[in-house]
């Protein structure tokens, strides 16, 4: 519940208590302007509007132990989930945080709301300037001449900053990272107008599906082959969510020619829309750029999980992001908004994917573990939450964004937040390998996790050749990732009622949660409890995945997609993971087999 709270309004006791020293201010954080926006000589309006968030600190110990006893699969409270109101206590703010942040602000401004461990203050870009002890600027971007009024530094008294996970917005500049991109395809007008909506021949059957056909381009068909769905019967009980974010928009009747054409028996399923802090849910967009990656995520979602019911959430707004070499469109997605908005719902979807991403140095560091700690209450509430490994292997630029561009790996947020699990990819059969742009590697925020530990040991131990080159370029302490993979390459989607070829492991998150969804779905036809956070059990039961033992990830060539990276990025020669046997930065524990999962 949101509730506004006046300073007159406050209780007795906590006017009574001694005024803290608010005088003493510390920096909280400072970033520099991203390359390619730069600082314009006119100041922003003193009377400019704005609205500040500020996130409270919580006992993350707390959530941790809860998150992994709930997810532990020898424990007797294994999928024993917090209910919205249970983990909204167990997370509730730090003693006396709400009322020393609440103190301070009033100070300033009596409009502020508190929800839950997010208090929201409106004021004018001159209380916000003295407030944070900082100066707002104009920046503008050049390529597309956007303006923007943000701050690179700002600060809190001492008093106050214990009690502040991160505040927004301050150093919000825009990045973008789908990770996906489309595969030059022609398609000749004969199959456009077989593809056409509503007269598509049904060529889809599962019970003729052909794994090898996965090596030529990746169907539903191949896809229940491969990974061993074909022969189930799902029954609709497992809900899944697909986040939609950077103006992404899926398209209702790409949908319904999809299902059309590889999986008839759905045709007139649909899925929900639900906007989150005012996103749109546009159709009849023109051209691919703002379909391509939602169409991908929804028709694989729904085809898979089939006849679940599918939410796309639509979020609008951009959050903050440091600048490297990585960074060349600038946009990003607005994770606080749309973690908080859903952990306020009753009922969550039993799965999530998200096929979005960027490498952890151009996130700052509060914002980062704000956004993690968020996405292990989604855990612990009983959601698997899923997202794309990335598509950089190693890394595209491959250089340090503190001034000091030094050569290393870049490490992929969120995927390698330890409450995810991020799914690599793979191509062709018969062996599936691994792709070469693949992200995977090691965290630099968060160390390697306990469920985690024995399978990374094990890489360093019985692999030395294929990390002793690169030691030096990554944190060997950190969080591996990925966890598992999946096909990645040349999936066959529908855009504006033809056929096209899209890859990524935007194309792997949809694909694997799809399969997670089955198995859900069949838990709880057997009274089971869904798996909720799965990397405890994963890394539990590695028999339940297909050990990739062949191909590679390549990157830090000063390339990406093959064209040239603008700047100076670093060379690192012969930089990548091997794929190889046991868990691996590139492909994670392997691929899924669907009936050892659903029998667990």
């Amino acid at each position: 519940m949101r509730i506004p709270l006046l300073l007159s309004l406050l209780p007795a006791f906590v006017l009574a208590l001694t005024p803290a020293d608010y005088s003493a201010y510390t920096l909280f954080e400072s970033h520099p302007a991203p390359e390619g926006w730069r600082q314009l000589s006119t100041a922003p309006s003193p009377s400019t509007p704005i609205t500040l968030r500020f996130h409270l600190t919580t006992s993350y110990s707390d959530l941790e132990r809860e998150l992994l006893t709930v997810s532990d699969p020898t424990h007797p409270r294994y999928g024993d989930y917090r209910s919205r109101e249970s983990l909204a206590v167990l997370t509730a703010p730090a003693n006396n945080a709400v009322e020393t942040v609440l103190e301070w602000l009033q100070s300033t401004t009596p409009d502020v709301t508190v929800d839950g461990d997010v208090i929201k203050v409106r004021l004018t870009i001159a209380e916000a300037e003295h407030l944070l002890r900082t100066k707002y600027a104009t920046f503008q971007n050049d390529d597309d001449g956007r303006t923007l009024v943000r701050t690179l530094s700002y600060s809190v008294p001492e008093v106050v900053k214990p009690y502040l996970a991160t505040v927004q917005p301050t150093n919000m500049f825009t990045l973008r990272k789908l990770n996906s991109h489309i595969v030059p395809l022609h398609v000749t007008d004969a199959e456009n107008e077989r593809l056409a909506p509503f007269s598509a021949k049904a060529e889809a059957d599962f019970s003729i599906a052909s794994a090898p056909s996965c090596n030529a381009t990746v169907t539903l068909e191949c896809l229940a082959a491969l990974y061993g769905f074909a022969d189930y019967d799902a029954t609709g009980k497992a809900d899944v969510g697909v986040s939609g974010f950077l103006e992404q928009y899926a398209q209702y009747d790409d949908l319904q020619i999809f299902l059309q054409k590889y999986r008839p028996e759905a045709v007139g399923t649909n899925f929900t829309v639900v906007s989150v802090n005012g996103g749109q849910n546009l159709q009849n967009v023109n051209g691919t750029d703002n379909i391509s990656e939602a169409n991908l995520d929804i028709q694989y979602a729904v085809g898979i999980s089939y006849p679940a019911k599918n939410t796309y959430y639509t979020t609008a707004g951009r959050p903050p992001f440091i600048p490297d070499l990585d960074v060349t469109i600038n946009d990003s997605e607005p994770y606080l908004e749309y973690l908080e908005y859903l952990l306020k719902q009753d009922k969550l979807p039993t799965v999530i994917s998200t096929s979005y991403g960027e490498s952890e140095q151009t996130v700052p560091l509060s914002y980062r573990h704000t956004v993690c700690d968020l996405l292990g209450r989604l855990g612990a509430r009983g959601v698997s939450v899923i997202f794309s490994a990335g598509d950089s292997g190693p890394g595209w630029s491959c250089r340090s964004n503190d001034g000091k561009n030094t050569p290393k790996f870049l490490p992929q947020f969120p995927a390698a937040c330890p409450w995810v699990t991020s799914v690599g990819g793979t191509h062709h059969v018969d062996p599936e390998e691994a792709i070469y742009f693949s992200s995977g590697g090691f965290s630099e925020t968060w160390e390697v996790p306990d469920y985690q530990r024995k399978a990374v040991k094990t890489f360093f131990e019985s692999h030395p050749e294929a990390w002793q080159p690169f030691t030096k370029y990554f944190n060997r302490c950190g969080r591996g990732f990925p966890d598992v993979a999946g096909q990645a390459n040349n999936y066959e989607v529908i855009l504006h009622g033809a056929k096209q070829l899209i890859g990524g492991t935007s194309a792997s998150a949809p694909m694997f949660s799809g399969i997670i969804a089955l198995v859900n779905d069949y838990r709880l036809k057997m009274g089971k409890k869904p798996l909720g956070f799965l990397n405890p059990l994963l890394y539990n039961r590695p028999d339940a995945f297909t050990d990739i033992v062949n191909g590679r990830s390549s990157g830090c060539d000063g390339t990406t997609w093959g064209k040239p990276i603008a700047g100076n990025p670093a060379i690192i020669p012969g930089a990548g993971w091997n794929a190889t046997t046991g868990w691996d930065p590139s492909t994670g524990l392997g691929t899924p087999k669907f009936e050892v999962l659903k029998n667990i």
